[in-house]
């Protein structure tokens, strides 16, 4: 059996790694735009402090796997036969299947004044890092306030640069996490040094020999050397358009990871899957759910038959400064929260909960009880409110708690 992966990041080498211990006996082409080595995209702001090497972030050396593997490195597929079952690069290439993966991924989004200046980047690929760093010396502005701008932010200080965060929302990591624990890491990250500008975009950007002028929707004007745009990212489905396949967002998948056409699969961030709080199909873009689907959408394309159960939005954030899981949806206005919060400690324990089921939940600088609490929201398993006020105030003890949840 042939198979192609279009893909080498998080989704297409989980899925390769599960073909290959499963069967022996198939040929695995998997295809890369990149030119080097699949890296951690996860690790990226740490490449950018300085606090990790290229050798360092990189996943694994292709030269590990067996002869029946073959990689394509430094090519784009800009074209698929579903009939013929080819799939065509934009080198010139094509490649034959009996079994397509779409493991494309997401791109970071571009804001038109992107395009006014070579001081100006997303930080997505490893060739962004070596890009900023060539021109970065003493000042940046991070633009963002999600989970990518403030690990940017982070990763800017570790090599002893202090950024300006500029967000259009009123507090950070508004699109996952509710009014008042965003307003608490606000605080802390002002307490970091960090200059926080909130209800601003850029509105004009102008450049000056080796320095960038951004002019915020507020009317300030900022300098630096350089800015970093992190706005989000959205799933990468332009090479596909004319290929049949149905897209909404992203690629829609079934059960079985497989898409609209037969024999062609799609996991990651390009694809829509079911989401086990919202009750629907979205994207839930992080490197976990990637490697998850990657997993599924092999053993389905080996004919398993097995239904991949859904994800759920979920995030992590580890700094000297500060330490935030996040999960599920906190930002249902029919949820009922239970909070408990320690100002001296910067410490927070936030848990939603919905028809007697915990549904999001928000631990800042208290990962203990995060694993157990994500499989409750997974599980759907019945909770009261007793028990969940417990939990938040610390009055159940993570042995107790384990323990209860077993028996719930």
């Amino acid at each position: 059996m042939k198979i192609v992966i279009c893909g080498a990041s998080a989704a297409g080498l989980s899925c390769l790694s599960t073909l290959i211990k499963q069967k022996k006996d198939i040929e695995c082409t998997i295809i890369s735009e990149e030119k080097i080595y699949p890296y951690s995209r996860c690790l990226l702001t740490y490449h950018l402090g300085r606090e990790v090497t290229e050798k360092e972030i990189e996943i694994t050396n292709p030269d590990f796997f067996p002869d029946n593997v073959k990689w394509i490195f430094g090519e784009r597929i800009i074209k698929i036969d579903t009939n013929k079952k080819n799939v065509f690069t934009d080198k010139g290439n094509c490649f034959e299947y009996d079994k397509l993966l779409l493991a494309l991924g997401a791109e970071a989004i571009k804001p038109p004044y992107m395009l006014q200046s070579d001081r100006i980047f997303n930080l997505r690929y490893l060739e962004d890092s070596v890009a900023i760093d060539r021109k970065l010396r003493n000042s940046a502005v991070v633009i963002g306030g999600g989970f990518v701008g403030i690990k940017t932010a982070y990763g800017l200080i570790r090599r002893g640069i202090t950024p300006t965060l500029v967000m259009a929302s009123h507090y950070p990591l508004s699109t996952t996490i509710d009014e008042e624990t965003g307003l608490i890491v606000k605080d802390i990250l002002s307490g970091m040094g960090i200059q926080i500008y909130t209800g601003a975009d850029v509105k004009e950007v102008r450049q000056k020999n080796s320095i960038l002028y951004l002019l915020l929707s507020n009317e300030k004007v900022l300098d630096c050397d350089v800015a970093i745009v992190g706005k989000g990212v959205k799933p990468r489905v332009k090479e596909i358009d004319n290929s049949g396949i149905n897209i909404k967002t992203g690629i829609l998948v079934d059960e079985f990871m497989q898409t609209s056409i037969k024999d062609i699969y799609a996991a990651g961030d390009c694809c829509e899957t079911y989401d086990m709080v919202m009750e629907k199909r979205v994207i839930n873009a992080i490197w976990p759910n990637a490697v998850e689907q990657g997993y599924y959408a092999a053993l389905n394309m080996l004919n398993f038959k097995i239904s991949y159960p859904g994800s759920i939005a979920m995030n992590s954030i580890k700094t000297d400064y500060f330490h935030l899981i996040s999960a599920g949806n906190l930002k249902d206005g029919e949820a009922k929260f239970f909070t408990h919060y320690v100002k001296s400690k910067k410490q927070l324990r936030k848990i939603a909960i919905k028809n007697g089921q915990i549904v999001g939940c928000a631990l800042l600088n208290d990962p203990d009880y995060a694993g157990v609490i994500v499989e409750l929201i997974k599980n759907k398993k019945p909770v009261t409110d007793t028990f969940v006020d417990r939990v938040v105030k610390g009055s159940i003890s993570p042995l107790e708690y384990y323990r209860k949840f077993q028996e719930v």
